[in-house]
């Protein structure tokens, strides 16, 4: 029996954006800049940065602006910060749920089905060691509060919950059990769906998961892929909370 079903949210319940694209174009066109030859800089930056220890993802990328600004030479740094600020604001405001998002999350509400969002900063930095702050946590959790309300999905979603709130990220198991153990659930009770190979750590223990996309699973294997949640709702038996 499906008693949750348990939702990434960037990329996964909208289209992820890329915000680093949207103003390494801006800084480009305003200060003449060659977009690719910046670009490719940024990149070195980023791995660069990678190799140093970090208390939480903002720091990260202040230290990944900062080799950026001296590799290019510039001293533009609050343009810069200017303009990510703007991206982050714009992304933001232009966010929409997938097609059917509504609808699933409806039918799911509906069949007595809880509704988890699963989320964090430190999952896509899984090379990088962070320590975040309980201020830097509750911050992040009144953004994606703020995202789940700018896409009109706040009043299905029955809780919340940070990767980071368990001490880790996806894709590590410990975070998926701790999961589990908060939500007292068994693991076939469960669907986990998402957009990374984060996500699909959930099969570690047995979850159902779901990728949406052709993204790169990297050495998870999902139990389906599908294009959109048309296909989730296709394969739920709503009446009986279980798959078809």
């Amino acid at each position: 029996m499906i008693k949750f079903l348990i939702f990434d949210l960037d990329g996964t319940l909208y289209e992820k954006k890329s915000v680093v694209l949207r103003y390494l174009q801006e800084f480009a066109d305003i200060e003449k800049y060659n977009f690719d030859e910046i670009y490719q800089i940024f990149t070195n930056s980023y791995i660069l940065a990678k190799k140093e220890t970090f208390p939480s993802p903002t720091s990260f990328w202040s230290r990944v602006h900062d080799i950026f600004m001296n590799s290019i030479k510039s001293s533009k740094m609050d343009l810069l910060d200017k303009l990510v600020e703007e991206a982050k604001q714009n992304v933001l405001l232009e966010i929409k749920p997938r097609k059917n998002t509504t609808k699933l999350l409806r039918k799911a509400k509906e069949s007595g089905i809880k509704i988890i969002v699963f989320t964090g900063s430190n999952d896509m930095y899984d090379s990088i060691n962070f320590n975040e702050s309980k201020e830097e946590i509750l911050e992040l959790k009144k953004f994606k509060l703020k995202q789940l309300e700018i896409l009109g999905l706040l009043s299905y979603i029955d809780r919340l919950i940070l990767t980071s709130e368990y001490g880790g990220y996806k894709p590590q198991k410990l975070v998926f059990e701790k999961l589990l153990e908060d939500l007292k659930a068994q693991p076939e009770e469960c669907l986990m769906i998402g957009d990374t190979y984060n996500d699909l750590g959930a099969t570690q223990l047995g979850i159902f998961s779901i990728m949406i996309g052709d993204n790169d699973t990297k050495n998870f294997t999902p139990n389906l892929r599908i294009e959109e949640f048309k296909d989730i709702i296709d394969i739920i038996d709503f009446e009986k909370c279980s798959l078809k």
